[in-house]
């Protein structure tokens, strides 16, 4: 009896969590905490659920991602992809070579999560800063961050997953202000380089006219007025400078 009723339990538990939509829920805790839940990472989560599945655990990537976001700021895109691709990336490096079985599923997290992203976007018809925007009325100012998913998100070659427009959409957010600053970096880089290459001439100019001293100042030695003893013929004579020199 006590084996039946602990049965009807777990099917009442089962049944119970399949009634949940895990990204309704997760939209309801980020509201119950005065957070925002953008329209692109709701479809994503959707997407992600429907393909394979989000369970509201923190030990879980995409619950846990989306709790450590939220305890700060509001659920955006941005973040969620730093955290799902960007580290997950770096994860994946650091695991490469001492554990497979860590390995390969770090890195088909990542590869599922780029996917996903990328179906959505396809599904939105190319959508960029300004449909987002739209949709949010968010605007991304981490310069830095957006410039490592434009690079992270760049579409390659050998077995990678399509990610052209995903790819487009980060892009996008590339301000004229982000341009200039762009701009003043690189020439700031340039400047540098420029200015190091001006500092090593210098010095090997310095190391060159040090050595040059030196030898004017061996020759000066040779060709002063006076003698010197030197070991010659298995004895020692006395010589003027410039005989036993030569000059």
């Amino acid at each position: 009896m006590v084996g039946d009723e602990m049965s009807e339990v777990s099917d009442i538990i089962t049944e119970l969590e399949d009634a949940i939509d895990p990204v309704e829920e997760i939209q309801n805790e980020a509201e119950n905490n005065d957070r925002e839940l953008d329209n692109l990472t709701y479809n994503f989560l959707k997407k992600y659920d429907e393909k394979y599945g989000i369970v509201l655990d923190e030990e879980r990537p995409i619950y846990h991602s989306v709790k450590k976001i939220e305890k700060d700021n509001d659920i955006l895109i941005f973040p969620l992809m730093n955290k799902l691709v960007i580290n997950a990336e770096k994860e994946e490096k650091r695991v490469r070579g001492e554990d497979d079985e860590l390995y390969k599923s770090i890195k088909g997290l990542k590869n599922r999560c780029k996917e996903t992203l990328e179906e959505v976007i396809k599904e939105k018809g190319g959508y960029k800063r300004l449909a987002y925007k739209n949709d949010n009325n968010k605007d991304l100012e981490d310069r830095k961050l957006k410039e490592k998913l434009i690079d992270n998100f760049k579409p390659r070659p050998f077995n990678a997953p399509d990610i052209k427009k995903s790819h487009e959409f980060f892009k996008s957010f590339i301000t004229k202000e982000d341009k200039e600053k762009q701009l003043a970096e690189k020439e700031e880089k340039e400047k540098q380089k420029l200015e190091k290459i001006k500092e090593e001439k210098e010095r090997k100019k310095r190391i060159k006219l040090a050595e040059k001293r030196r030898k004017e100042a061996k020759e000066r030695i040779k060709k002063r007025e006076g003698f010197i003893i030197v070991y010659e013929d298995g004895g020692h004579k006395l010589k003027r400078r410039k005989d036993h020199y030569g000059v």
